[in-house]
């Protein structure tokens, strides 16, 4: 249905509620109105009691029930979010009893808050629609016309103020809709205004960023290291901050979107662990980390969004710890139900009880001393709880008040159905392992214990202060850490003199040599699960191929005899890219204008071409175009193209990919991107 019919429905409905006094009547009208303009076959308009804290249908007053009771629709309550859930078996938000209303055949269901427009902003009832099973279902442009509906008719639903005399009057609904597109321009022009404010931040801040990663490349100076490392972090909190305001605003224009992927949950949780791990030792933090070794090797989700949930919930539990604390991080899979559960729990401040449902606010923080205590936006749970919506999970809080916080995300898996468990036990079932770990490595050590104990590994453990005897007869390995091996010096040697395998745990920032001779791994913390398994396999079986790849800064590879063509108006990314690709030995030609790179491009073959979008006389885009059309009057092969932005907006991206882009580089770019591809280029 085009606006045109859809604004005259609206229009007639009012006309026919104004002959209208009964309500049984009104809501039937309102609910054959709906089912013309929205793929809904059940459709109820609930009303919201607070003095009794009950939701009730005003079609039918047996459909009630508490406002604390989980669901769908109390999640709307909640939130004051409109929902979709176009599977209900696959929300971990639905509860049977409640959200369908009665109606076992509904399949799929949209939950849509009717608020108030004083500065209260009261939440007056919600429309709950209902599709049963097919190829119908809900999509965001249906919310966009709920948004329409529902200020249309809620004066007279629910016996408000009119904001005209005759709230029902033609006139009076073509002023709200004049009202409406005057906003909606004013939206536009500030999305716009935004975009390009993010977009004139981030590219200054990719030169940044790029010098730095460079610096750091080939400094020795390690006072130095800290230095550029620290300007590093705090470029990235300014990206961190940007997007976060990104996202805030694509939640708010119901733009937010997932890809769904197949991928490692073990390899992406234990990368997330790793990248805090350093921080919360640098804070005197103790971390801890457990990561189910029986959850699957794949499962299907947006790791994206998972990975910055997760990042949300650890940067908040590092801010509110002081030092000394300690930070958790649990991740549990549940095999029935196929869904993985990330509990982060911290020493920290807390929060009290009467502040835990507003934390979930959009620039919501516990006090208003926070912000200038703690630092931070007050964006990253509201993002994180409307993440979770959208993955179909939940994100819970439990916390107390001085006493530290919890929080547990949990969210489907999706499993494929070949995938098997992320740590298998059979190369392991003739080992016999000892461990050792004292008091002050209790919270790390204890963990693999826990993972021994998971898959059925044959092992005992002693703790400080104990006797043990080391014997090749009775163990086949012996876990212990570096700096507690120093007391057992003979004991050690002598095992491994006799065949004994050992595992030596110890600090990344612990240069030592290991005085040992024989059979050993050298295992770093953070402990991950993978990591352990993988140094153990290679001492059981030492002819197996390592799949750990300890890539460092030096590892780049480099691209010998191949050029490139770096089109960019800013001298200073230009600057920037050139020097990068020097560290690569490539060839690069550089053209500070989209005419200049067309003169450079129709005398030159090159393996790949980075395009700036915003740039004078000509856009990246229009670039592009010309370029894949001078590649057909040559008859020449297709030159991977990789297009150059710091837009917010998602249409630029779109804009660009249409004109010929093979793919889209956001500012601010990592040197690691950059090599990844050039590699990629290469390769196709």
């Amino acid at each position: 249905m085009i606006d045109k019919e859809f604004n005259q429905l609206i229009k007639k409905l009012l006309v026919d509620l104004s002959t209208i006094d009964e309500y049984p009547a009104m809501f039937k009208l309102i609910s054959k109105t709906i089912k013309v303009f929205l793929p809904s076959d059940s459709v109820h308009i609930l009303s919201i009691d607070e003095s009794n804290h009950t939701i009730s249908s005003r079609e039918d007053n047996s459909l009630s029930f508490s406002l604390d009771t989980k669901g769908i629709i109390t999640e709307c309550y909640k939130s004051h979010q409109p929902l979709i859930v176009n599977d209900i078996n696959r929300s971990l938000l639905y509860n049977a009893k409640i959200d369908t209303l009665g109606n076992d055949s509904i399949y799929k269901v949209l939950v849509f808050p009717i608020i108030d427009n004083s500065s209260s902003k009261k939440l007056l009832g919600i429309l709950w629609l209902g599709i049963k099973k097919g190829f119908k279902q809900f999509i965001q442009k249906d919310i966009d016309r709920l948004l329409v509906f529902s200020n249309a008719i809620k004066y007279k639903l629910f016996s408000l103020s009119s904001p005209s005399k005759d709230s029902c009057h033609l006139d009076g609904l073509l002023i709200c809709q004049e009202a409406q597109n005057k906003l909606k321009i004013k939206l536009a022009r500030a999305e716009k205004y935004f975009a390009t404010t993010v977009h004139d931040i981030r590219t200054p801040m990719n030169a940044i960023i790029g010098f730095m990663e460079l610096m750091l490349l080939n400094e020795k100076d390690e006072q130095k290291k800290d230095y550029i490392d620290a300007t590093l972090k705090s470029g990235e909190h300014i990206i961190a901050l940007i997007n976060d305001a990104l996202d805030m605003s694509k939640v708010q224009n119901g733009k937010m979107t997932l890809e769904k992927t197949s991928f490692s949950p073990m390899e992406g949780i234990a990368d997330i662990a790793k990248l805090f791990y350093n921080s919360m030792s640098a804070k005197s933090i103790t971390f801890s980390i457990y990561i189910d070794p029986l959850m699957p090797t794949f499962i299907v989700s947006d790791l994206h969004r998972i990975k910055q949930i997760i990042n949300n919930l650890l940067s908040n539990a590092i801010k509110f710890t002081s030092q000394e604390g300690t930070v958790s991080l649990e991740a549990h899979y549940d095999k029935t139900k196929d869904t993985l559960a990330i509990s982060i729990s911290d020493t920290g401040i807390g929060i009290a009880k009467e502040k835990q449902k507003s934390i979930f606010n959009p620039y919501t923080q516990e006090k208003d001393s926070t912000a200038s205590q703690y630092g931070g936006t007050g964006l990253g749970l509201a993002i994180s709880q409307q993440l979770s919506i959208l993955l179909n999970g939940t994100l819970k809080l439990e916390s107390e008040q001085g006493k530290g916080s919890n929080f547990i995300f949990t969210f489907p898996c999706y499993t494929p159905k070949d995938s098997k468990e992320a740590i298998e036990n059979t190369p392991f079932k003739n080992t016999s392992i000892l461990l050792y770990y004292s008091l002050s490595e209790y919270s790390a050590l204890k963990n693999i214990d826990r993972y021994l104990n998971d898959l059925n590994i044959k092992h005992r453990h002693i703790g400080h202060g104990q006797a043990f005897t080391l014997d090749i007869k009775t163990h086949t390995l012996f876990i212990i850490e570096k700096k507690n091996a120093i007391h057992y010096v003979n004991e050690i040697q002598d095992f491994m003199n006799n065949g004994g395998k050992v595992i030596f745990i110890k600090n990344n920032f612990d240069s030592e040599k290991c005085m040992f001779i024989g059979e050993y791994q050298m295992m770093y913390r953070p402990l991950i699960p993978n990591v352990f398994f993988d140094s153990l396999h290679q001492l059981i079986d030492p002819n197996i191929q390592s799949k750990l790849k300890n890539i460092t800064k030096s590892d780049y590879k480099t691209f010998k005899g191949h050029s490139i063509l770096v089109v960019d108006d800013s001298r200073i990314n230009l600057k920037l890219l050139s020097e990068v690709l020097k560290k690569f030995e490539i060839d690069v030609s550089t053209a500070v204008n989209g005419k200049e790179a067309l003169e450079i491009f129709k005398t030159k073959t090159f393996s790949a071409i980075f395009v700036d979008q915003n740039m004078p006389m000509m856009n990246g885009d229009e670039v592009i175009k010309k370029m894949r059309t001078l590649e057909k009057e040559m008859l020449q092969k297709a030159t991977v193209i990789y297009a150059l932005t710091g837009d917010a907006q998602e249409e630029v991206s779109e804009q660009l990919i249409n004109a010929g882009a093979n793919s889209i580089l956001h500012k601010p770019i990592h040197i690691n991107e950059i090599n990844e591809a050039i590699s990629k280029a290469i390769k196709s």
